[in-house]
């Protein structure tokens, strides 16, 4: 009856801690104790629901934090929820997130290193009127890191940029092309277009006047 009743406040303790990993261990102290221990099996799975949640928190953590750019931070968290994974195999997803998290922050920790110099050759691509190539350039570099550009300000710049002078050479070439057919309609058409893009883009349209 005492390793019973020793077994029973193991489980209690374990139930009620904020350590979850020493209330798992509790737990395993009790199995030893008293295996039969009524809600023995009650209390590992709820200590088991609570560190799904409590990773899956971790893991939404880590992803903002590395979306600001603190790779070892966002590791740190990563590794906080890691901990929990080895305990059942309930918790494999949670395992799969944070292996996918840890990827991005490499994906991440190696578009920081390239930045740097994309900017530098965009912006001599840009200085030379190379705004085709500029595009290029930058749509290569989205292509390696998606979603980058919402992570590297000054590049979503250099973007906006290409885009607007792109926009306006284009609808210059299209202007030329009707003028040249006599078609009064579409030039209409085009005029309209020319001043919707210069509103729309006034910041970026003044860089090039």
């Amino acid at each position: 009856l005492n390793k019973l009743q020793e077994a029973e406040q193991l489980l209690d303790d374990a139930r009620y801690s904020s350590d979850l990993h020493g209330a798992m261990s509790l737990v395993s102290e009790a199995k030893k104790v008293w295996p039969d221990t009524p809600n023995l099996d009650t209390v590992e799975q709820e200590l088991i629901v609570r560190m799904q949640r409590q990773g899956e928190r971790l893991a939404q953590d880590a992803n903002e934090v590395l979306q600001r750019l603190n790779i070892e931070r966002a590791r740190a968290i990563l590794d906080e929820a890691q901990a929990f994974t080895g305990y059942d195999a309930a918790l494999e997803s949670l395992g799969s997130t944070v292996n996918r998290l840890l990827a991005e922050a490499e994906m991440i920790e190696r578009e920081i290193a390239d930045a740097p110099t994309v900017v530098q050759e965009v912006s001599a691509l840009l200085d030379n009127n190379e705004f085709t190539a500029a595009e290029q350039k930058l749509r290569a570099f989205e292509a390696r890191y998606p979603n980058a550009f919402t992570r590297q300000p000054e590049l979503a710049v250099l973007r906006d940029r290409v885009d607007a002078r792109l926009n306006v050479e284009a609808l210059a070439t299209r202007a030329a092309d009707m003028i040249d057919s006599g078609n009064v309609d579409t030039i209409q058409q085009v005029v309209e277009a020319a001043h919707k893009a210069i509103e729309v883009n006034a910041s970026e349209a003044n860089a090039f006047d």
